[in-house]
């Protein structure tokens, strides 16, 4: 058995709390391909074995500490001063919590927080995937100072004579704002995640739950849910390359009374600390009771708001970049106590059966051996050197008029224990398709793709996932237990005479567990958390080749290459991507330094975005303060936009949306854009009577020109109005009441041909009727196009805060677009 470092005792523990020799990370086997199906038991075992090693009085397999202070005691290390156990206010479950305290008179300035006792559970192995829930209670009364302030941290284990660095991950509330920030390559590199107010969460208790994998490569994990909202998300490196995995404080850290005199003292509460860790760990083990929409089970529809921004430091390590105030670097100190590592005897129990997949590929098949490595269901699809996406065959599947079966010709993994995936484990299925020139529509279903159930004895088979080509779309399709979500995408004809990558990342279950994304040449096209297949006593299965309908084409073929799985906790996309699509990744959907993430949902082959936040994500990029996805007020479904401005709002005028990436947001001169939304005003609308926009179409301004818009939906003045500008003129149409339409939606279609020449067209629909409309110059003549932006943007400040919702928003452009693709 090889006992990495984290297995060590710290010489401040007394002899009673020592407990030896931790079995918290073993020397693994790989497991074979032909154990997918067994080997669910044997995790199951092992987990249950580490636990029971760590904390035997717990009951879940998964989880390793609970910390809900009801003995009265810390049962906690101090870092820095200590915390206390207090019954002053109401716990967030029993009767007793934790109080960290800070003034000018406390013997620790900054810093009052609680620590994992012991280095064997403080320190967090690498790679491996830690779950975190607890509590926080801002009282009433709480201000903020414009100096970092910390709730909570994962801090760096520093190697011997390197600096402290400021914490690898960190829920801030210095500004006033909530802000969840991750940070790797020695802190050079930073996302942050800005939330509410903190004062709209004062006077309760505000649940968090932390999924965290620590790793400074590309294998890390980082969730974060608010009161059962993921409100941040990243895949990636998150933390330094130090020798020891990092750990978690929770309590007050705050250069308040160190940088300032005069300052009253701050009171925070914890409670409800939960702690899991390893494969079978999940957010349910964790949560605060009632923390996710009344259960414990992590939520079904993934809010991500908002779209994270990466922040690469260059010197400045007051966190001024992003405008917040953070942690000067090596201000952070490691708790004291010296470790010693523990000699273990490497002989592996036969009753821990603790196994780990090898992060290699479980399946390849490129079919370059001219063999056929799979197994036929229906006909038996064929390997052909007509193409080849890697070397020098493909795999080639025909239907037609004389073929034994009508319908279906497919290729499936050989052998039941490889084929049938596992319930609640993650897959990575990577294959690329070609349709060749000669491709024709039928109108009617044709699958090239698709996960099948196992139904059980007595049902019928059905798909759980289809990536479909019949109505001359690509469409995917996810089934579950009375649902169903589809995301179309591009025409099949952009890809006619040409392979097509996809990779499919599915994790398959029954509860709100399940995972499914999907990326095509490298773009994430669908993302759905949740259930996604039935409840079935075996797992699904990948079908590859042609199933349809019965249509009139005496025969169509299809074509697939380099056929890649892997799965467990190890697997990523780069696994089992063509080569080149890990360039596309990066730059369509993963952590760019624009902050742009390609994640949209089209639902028509006449749109060019359809963002109804439907999946319960944003899908859009902030422009200033962060829109968030909410469920109280939706136009169409179930979701709509939220977008709030107040006075502790990071940014004090503007909380708007735009589309994500630049290529995808800005518009072409002299093309015609249709665009539709829905508005909200709430019953307590006011107005200001100064600057107030809900919708601007801004300019792209050229290298030393200010930002300006070029239309505008206003409200400030009571009155709706519509404003164009161009050059030093503009030209309003000035509308209904903005009160006779509180408290209901109300909807708008554009038509815009964006033009500094004669040739432009402005046309504004409200309610379905024609509201405005000119024919000409409507912009200044700039390089780069305008962009369109939604939301709230005020020129008045306000005690109180200030909320617009948007909903629906649909766009459509070029020579065939028209007010019916975009109007509700």
């Amino acid at each position: 058995m090889d006992f990495l470092s984290n297995n060590r005792i710290d010489e401040s523990q007394s002899d009673g709390e020592k407990q030896g020799c931790l079995v918290d990370k073993l020397s693994w086997r790989q497991v074979t391909r032909a154990d997918w199906q067994g080997v669910s038991k044997f995790l199951g075992i092992a987990a249950l074995f580490a636990a029971m090693s760590v904390t035997p009085s717990l009951a879940s397999a998964a989880v390793d500490r609970v910390h809900d202070f009801e003995s009265g005691d810390l049962g906690l290390g101090c870092h820095g001063n200590c915390p206390i156990i207090t019954d002053e206010i109401p716990a967030r479950s029993g009767k007793y919590s934790m109080r960290s305290f800070l003034s000018e008179s406390s013997q620790n300035l900054k810093r009052t927080e609680g620590i994992f006792k012991t280095s064997t559970n403080r320190w967090m192995e690498w790679n491996r995937d830690y779950w975190i829930g607890f509590s926080v209670y801002i009282p009433e009364g709480w201000k903020h100072y414009d100096k970092f302030e910390i709730l909570a941290q994962i801090h760096a284990t520093v190697d011997p004579g390197e600096p402290q660095q400021q914490p690898p991950f960190a829920i801030y509330t210095g500004s006033g704002e909530w802000k969840i920030t991750s940070r790797w390559n020695t802190g050079q590199q930073q996302v942050n995640w800005p939330l509410n107010s903190v004062y709209e969460d004062t006077g309760k208790w505000t649940d968090f739950v932390i999924h965290y994998k620590p790793s400074y490569t590309d294998s890390g994990v980082l969730r974060v849910w608010k009161n059962g909202d993921l409100v941040a998300r990243r895949y990636g490196p998150n933390a330094y390359d130090d020798e020891r995995g990092p750990y978690f404080t929770m309590g007050l850290y705050t250069s308040l009374y160190t940088q300032t005199d005069g300052n009253p003292r701050k009171f925070v509460y914890h409670d409800a600390l939960r702690v899991a860790s390893g494969p079978t760990a999940r957010y349910s083990d964790v949560a605060p009771s009632g923390s996710a929409s009344g259960s414990s089970e992590e939520p079904a529809i993934i809010v991500e708001e908002p779209t994270e921004t990466i922040v690469s430091n260059t010197g400045d390590s007051t966190g001024s970049q992003t405008g917040s105030p953070e942690e000067p670097s090596g201000a952070d100190e490691e708790p004291a106590g010296g470790d010693e590592y523990l000699t273990c005897d490497s002989t592996v129990s036969e009753d821990a059966f603790t196994w780990e997949v090898s992060p290699e590929l479980d399946q390849e098949h490129n079919f370059d051996s001219g063999d056929f490595t799979l197994q036929g269901h229906g006909n038996s699809p064929t390997v052909t050197s007509h193409f080849s996406q890697s070397g020098g065959y493909s795999m080639k599947s025909t239907v037609s008029n004389t073929s034994k079966n009508k319908k279906r010709t497919q290729a499936i993994i050989k052998g039941q224990n490889n084929r049938l995936m596992q319930f609640d484990r993650d897959y990575w299925i990577g294959f690329s398709v070609y349709l060749p020139e000669d491709w024709q529509v039928p109108g009617k279903r044709e699958i090239l793709a698709e996960l099948r159930r196992t139904p059980d004895a007595g049902e019928s088979h059905s798909a759980a996932f289809e990536i479909h080509t019949g109505t001359g779309e690509w469409r995917i399709r996810n089934l579950w237990e009375g649902g169903r979500k589809d995301w179309v995408l591009g025409s099949v004809f952009e890809d006619v005479g040409r392979w097509t990558d996809f990779v499919i990342h599915y994790k398959p279950s029954f509860t709100s567990s399940g995972v499914l994304e999907v990326w095509k040449d490298g773009v994430l096209v669908a993302r759905r958390n949740g259930p996604n297949t039935q409840k079935d006593a075996n797992g699904p299965f990948l079908a590859l080749g042609l199933l349809k309908d019965a249509y009139k084409a005496p025969v169509k073929s299809v074509y697939h290459d380099s056929l890649r799985i892997a799965s467990g906790a190890g697997a990523t996309f780069e696994d089992v991507m063509m080569q080149g699509q890990a360039t596309q990744r990066v730059a369509s959907c993963a952590d760019t330094g624009t902050g742009d993430q390609v994640t949209e949902e089209v639902d028509s082959i006449g749109l060019d975005h359809n963002v109804g936040f439907e999946t319960g994500e944003l899908l859009l990029n902030c422009h200033g303060n962060c829109p968030t996805v909410t469920t109280q007020l939706s136009r169409d479904g179930d979701f709509a936009m939220k977008s709030t401005v107040s006075k502790s709002s990071n940014n004090k005028k503007r909380t708007q949306a735009k589309i994500v990436g630049k290529q995808n947001r800005q518009m072409v001169f002299d093309r015609d854009y249709w665009i539709g939304f829905s508005v909200y005003l709430p019953n307590d609308w006011d107005v200001p009577g100064k600057r107030e926009i809900l919708a601007e179409i801004l300019r792209t301004p050229d290298p030393g020109e200010r930002s300006s818009a070029a239309f505008e939906i206003r409200s400030g003045s009571g009155d709706w109005e519509i404003r164009s500008r161009w050059g030093s003129d503009e030209k309003s149409w000035v509308l209904s009441s903005v009160y006779e339409s509180v408290g209901r939606w109300t909807d708008f279609v554009i038509h815009y041909r964006p033009s500094s020449t004669p040739s432009g067209i402005l046309e504004v629909w409200k309610d379905g009727t024609l509201v405005a409309r000119r024919v000409g110059r409507n912009i200044e003549k700039d390089a780069e196009g305008p962009y369109l932006l939604l939301g709230l943007l005020k020129d008045y400040p306000s005690d109180s805060a200030k909320t617009v919702y948007h909903d629906a928003l649909r766009i459509a452009s070029g020579p065939d677009a028209r007010y019916e693709d975009v109007a509700l």
